[in-house]
């Protein structure tokens, strides 16, 4: 039997209660078919795992400034990702170029004040003119066929969390930042949308210690997914966020190393300052494996 996890949200016409099982049908049905290629970056012999992990952490700092949506994030990163799969022949010094004109058209989709050609040329220093920010765009979108409707990780994360049942501002806090760090990892490109969402999920209700089973029958229900489905994901996420968590800065080749965007922003009260948490929980385990 289905459980009525929408029966609250009746009477809230935002929440689209009538619809929603055919809208997340549908992204269902569409997240496989605009993913990036997980393995282009072996085509390109100067894009490496720690350049585009500048290159999103860059990308991060830009929509935080401009307090974007998360929809924003989502959809820039997998512009940049598949404009890129196509183009394994795109040159180092034109990666920021597309990065931003991502972070652009994405602004452009998403936001009611989106980005301007101004803005982009302020924020690379003038690296880059008008004139190559807009063929930049065209270029991308002609090499997208201007299918920019997505299935993002976010939207099946939300959907998730109200499935999962008994959960808390923490543990929403802990899987929202373990979903926006996935788009650090470049090993989550091998990964469906759903099946992060579900991954962050499980870890937070592993970090969050939930009552009941991390994986539990509303969430194998609403998601398609059993605890075996997602466990390969999941403990990739969790490998990545011990490194990631003990990494305040990155070094880039400048004289100082750029910060990490999303332990500051997550260690903020607004985020129940979670990364600093997360991180004494991983400290806390090695001190206890030292000790035995």
């Amino acid at each position: 039997m289905s459980p009525k996890i929408d029966a609250n949200d009746t009477n809230n016409s935002l929440a689209c209660t009538e619809y929603v099982k055919d809208i997340f049908a549908h992204y269902k049905s569409i997240e496989s078919k605009y993913l990036p290629d997980p393995t282009y970056m072996s085509r390109h012999p100067n894009f490496n795992d720690q350049t585009r992990l500048l290159t999103i952490n860059w990308l991060m700092t830009i929509h935080g400034y401009y307090e974007f949506s998360p929809e924003t994030m989502y959809l820039c990163v997998n512009i940049f990702d598949r404009f890129l799969s196509s183009h394994p022949d795109m040159a180092l010094d034109k990666i920021h170029l597309v990065a931003i004109t991502s972070l652009f058209i994405a602004s452009k989709y998403e936001e009611i004040k989106p980005l301007n050609t101004s803005h982009l040329i302020k924020m690379t220093r003038k690296a880059y003119t008008k004139e190559d920010i807009l063929i930049m765009e065209r270029l991308i979108l002609k090499t997208l066929d201007f299918n920019l409707t997505i299935a993002s990780v976010y939207v099946f994360l939300k959907r998730y969390l109200k499935c999962s049942g008994n959960f808390d501002n923490v543990q929403v806090q802990i899987a929202t930042f373990v979903a926006e760090m996935s788009l650090y990892d470049t090993a989550m490109l091998n990964y469906t949308p759903s099946t992060i969402a579900c991954a962050a999920i499980y870890v937070a209700r592993s970090l969050r210690k939930c009552g009941g089973d991390k994986w539990n029958s509303n969430l194998v229900y609403y998601s398609g997914k059993t605890e075996d489905d997602i466990l390969p994901c999941a403990k990739q996420v969790y490998y990545f966020m011990k490194c990631f968590c003990s990494t305040p800065t990155f070094e880039s080749g400048r004289k100082t190393a750029d910060k990490n965007y999303l332990l500051v922003k997550f260690s903020k009260p607004e985020h129940l300052k979670i990364s600093e948490s997360i991180k004494q929980v991983f400290e806390q385990k090695k001190r206890g494996r030292e000790q035995q």
